[in-house]
């Protein structure tokens, strides 16, 4: 691990909450907006969204959120994370 990397300060499970909690209208659209772009057949937007939020606020495996690093760009790395998991996952016999 380089200099660099080791150096990055991630919020806290507490901040994180108190980040989410007071985002705006603006942000929840922007949101909205990415999901809708990174959304693939299987997945709906809004299972996407759910599932980005819930990945961040867990407990036990969160999503460690950079300081440095708006809440678009964070989301979209974790919606874009999911997306291509979810691609990559063969098919469900009980779906086809």
């Amino acid at each position: 691990m380089d200099a660099a990397a080791s150096s990055v300060e991630y919020y806290l499970p507490e901040e994180v909450l108190e980040r989410l909690n007071a985002i705006s209208d603006a942000d929840v659209a922007r949101l909205v907006g990415i999901s809708r772009r990174l959304a693939r057949s299987g997945l709906s937007s809004d299972d996407l969204l759910q599932e980005t939020f819930k990945r961040v606020l867990e407990t036990e495996k969160p999503r460690r959120w950079p300081r440095d690093l708006d809440l678009g760009p964070f989301f979209f790395g974790v919606m874009h994370s999911i997306v291509v998991s979810e691609s990559c996952r063969p098919p469900c016999a009980l779906c086809h």
